[in-house]
């Protein structure tokens, strides 16, 4: 008698991952807009941020172009990449010049 693994692995694979699908959060919140109604039952039912969560934005600077990526240094400076290939340091309330010695971008 040959066994075939396949199925037994997919059908392992299904049990052990319906329990990870029960366990997870849910917005039972009402719709943003008034005319909004979800296309299927259980649509809405989506992962929620809690609510303690508050973001605050602030303009550093307006003086970059298309800015791409930002890492922290130990410092507290800021690298930051732009779009066209450039990359600055923000330190001090102050942005340097573009950083020379870089490899181009396409």
């Amino acid at each position: 008698m040959i066994l075939h693994r396949g199925p037994f692995a997919i059908l392992a694979a299904l049990v052990l991952a319906m329990p990870s699908a029960a366990l997870a959060d849910f917005n039972a919140d009402p719709p943003n807009a008034i005319d909004q109604s979800p296309a299927f039952a259980g649509q809405t039912r989506a992962p929620v941020m809690p609510q303690a969560m508050r973001l605050i934005r602030t303009v550093l600077t307006e003086d970059l172009r298309h800015p791409w990526g930002m890492a922290l240094l130990p410092d507290g400076g800021l690298l930051i990449s732009e779009r066209p290939g450039q990359l600055r340091l923000y330190r001090d309330g102050r942005l340097s010049p573009p950083i020379k010695g870089l490899p181009e971008v396409d």
